[in-house]
């Protein structure tokens, strides 16, 4: 599971047991994450920014995020 977490600015992962797995560290393009859409054929994950209402698109490359 991912969870936006907008006021950190950050995507934080927890695994099924809902225990905390780690964070999607993303440098560029994340502020106040508001909501997420994992697209898993394409391997794209979407990022709706709450400040400056904007969407950033990012390309998952095994175990990396690139925009």
């Amino acid at each position: 599971m991912i969870l936006a977490d907008a006021g950190n600015h950050r995507l934080q992962v927890f695994d099924k047991s809902r225990k905390f797995f780690g964070n999607i560290h993303i440098y560029r393009g994340l502020r106040r994450p508001s909501g997420i859409y994992l697209d898993q054929e394409e391997e794209a994950l979407y990022v709706l920014n709450l400040n400056g209402n904007s969407m950033a698109k990012y390309a998952l490359k095994k175990n990396k995020v690139s925009s």
